[in-house]
Order: structure tokens, then sequence, then C-alpha cells
């Protein structure tokens, strides 16, 4: 009787290998073009070879960072370490997709600490990472980065990502460590208000908020703070404060794109505190200028409910 083997699969194995000197002689002669890398750590990982993935995946990281890396290929890169972060490439052996994840987690490491922080796959890979990994992980690996680097945002950046994420609770422990490096940083304040806003903290709201506010940002992002802070005035019933955050918002930054949305709160506001006339004379004029069909919408259901307190009020 005469056996046979299955061919094809030995067929894929030749073809795996040409490629992947193929590759290899690519990566030889042109160290920084990092697609080269990225295609040979995808081959590694189709072929269940993980340590050798994550070996290219790791000379793939640093020419990342070298100066003049082409941007798409960046993305790519960190496009296809997400895929394999994610267990895109697992064959459905729960051991072996656990130890791939954990091999692959020092790369993710590696990668949210050498990655430019504006990229927008950083910003993906950043948010997996924090989806799998536990808080007091993610804490431990901050507080490396920022010992090596004094000026790291790492803090700043994983608080950014929890409160996207909605996370407002792990987001306020990375904003207080923020805060300890740069206590006069804008954005650290108003961003640990917004987590403590979020989770209904409102007395600690309110001390960042105002510390917020006494550092120097520009008025737009002044504006925005005080359309928060009016928000939690509502919320905690002093509505005398949160009118005046929000005339204070739309004096600071009157040409914003936001400016009818403040209008709109304000409206609410006056009219919470029966000060129909100017609430209506605010809508008229919204309505009037017919610049954005939702702003003028929104005022002419404003004047309706003017029309409805003022009938419920004279009865």
């Amino acid at each position: 009787m005469e056996l046979t083997g299955p061919e094809p699969s030995v067929e894929h194995f030749q073809l795996s290998l040409r490629t992947e000197q193929f590759y290899l002689g690519e990566i030889e002669s042109h160290p920084e073009e990092i697609s080269n890398y990225t295609e040979l750590a995808h081959l590694y990982l189709l072929n269940d070879d993980v340590d050798k993935a994550i070996d290219v995946f790791r000379k793939a990281i640093l020419a990342g960072t070298a100066q003049g890396a082409d941007r798409n290929d960046v993305r790519y890169l960190y496009k296809t370490l997400t895929s394999a972060y994610r267990g895109n490439y697992s064959k459905g052996d729960r051991e072996k997709e656990k130890q791939t994840h954990d091999k692959l987690e020092v790369i993710v490491e590696e990668a949210i600490e050498k990655a430019p922080r504006d990229s927008g796959e950083y910003r993906s890979l950043a948010m997996v990472y924090t989806s799998l990994v536990p808080l007091e992980k993610i804490a431990a690996l901050c507080d490396r980065i920022a010992q090596g680097n004094p000026d790291s945002t790492i803090y700043q950046d994983m608080g950014d990502i929890y409160l996207e994420r909605g996370k407002a609770a792990d987001a306020i422990v990375m904003f207080e460590q923020a805060i300890t490096r740069g206590p006069d940083n804008f954005k650290t304040r108003y961003a640990l208000a917004t987590a403590y806003h979020r989770v209904g903290r409102y007395e600690k709201a309110q001390q960042q908020y105002e510390a917020a506010q006494a550092i120097d940002a520009p008025p737009r992002e002044k504006a925005e703070l005080l359309f928060m802070f009016s928000r939690l005035h509502r919320k905690t019933g002093d509505l005398e404060k949160a009118e005046q955050a929000l005339r204070s918002a739309t004096e600071l930054a009157p040409d914003s794109d936001q400016s009818g949305r403040w209008a709109l709160q304000l409206v609410d506001v006056l009219i919470e505190q029966k000060k129909f006339n100017e609430a209506e004379k605010m809508c008229t004029d919204l309505a009037a200028a017919g610049k954005n069909p939702y702003l003028k919408r929104r005022a002419q259901q404003r004047l309706q409910r003017i029309t409805n307190e003022r009938r419920n009020e004279g009865k």
C-alpha cells in the first residue's frame, strides 16, 4: 500500500518559507521600511510562530519611532498588532490563546510607551489594552513609563482613554496621578472635574472646575469648562450660578460653533427660573437668525414650551 501525505500543506509551508525569506531580505536591504516588518510578523502569526512574530513586532516598533517613519506604515503596524492582541489570529486553543496574549501584552506595553501620542492607532491600541488589562497593572505600567520619562503624559493619556470608554472612576485614578505631576495643567484639572462629575461626586467636581478656572487657557476651552460647570450647577439646583456660567461662556467665546448650544441651555435655565420674557426674546432671535436649522427648530420648540409654562402659571 502506498501512503501519500497531504501535499497542499507542504506547498503551503514552502510558500511561507519563500515569503519569509523575501521579507527578511527586504528588511536587511531596507530596514527603515516598516511595512516589511509588519507583513513578516503577520506571516509568523498565521503560521502560529508567536515568538518570531513578537521579535519582529519589537523591531517594527523601534523603526516606527524613528524620525521620518512613514505614517501609513506605522498605522498599519499598530492595526496589525491590535488585531493580534484582540485574539483575531487565535485558532481556538484556549491555553495557547492565553499564552499568545500574554506574550503579545509585553509588546503592546512597549508600543504604548514608544508610540507617538497623536496617533489614532496608538489610541486604538491603548483602548484595547485598557479593556483587557486590570487597572492595577495599567497603573504600574504608567508608573514605570513616568519614572523613565519625567515629561511623559501617560497618566493624562490613559485617563482620557478611560473617560472615552465610559470608565470615569478609573479615569479619576489616572488624572489624580497626573495632577501630582502637573498641578497647573488646565486640561488635567478639567478632565478630572469631568470624571468626578460623571460619577456623581459633585463637591469634588466643583473643586476641580474652580481650580481649572484659575489656570490660564484659551477662551474657547475656558468657555467649554464654564458650560460643563453650568450643568453641574443645574444638577445641584443652583440655577443662578448655572445662568451666570452660561453667560460667561458666551462672553468668552461668542464666535464659537458651540455658542448656539450654550444659548439653548441658557434659555432652559431662564425658563426654569420663570424668566419667560428674556427666554422668549432669546428664542425669537435664534429662530429668526435661520443659519442653523437645528437651532431654529429647537428655539421654536422652546417658544412653545414658554407658552405652555405661562399658561400653567396662569391657572
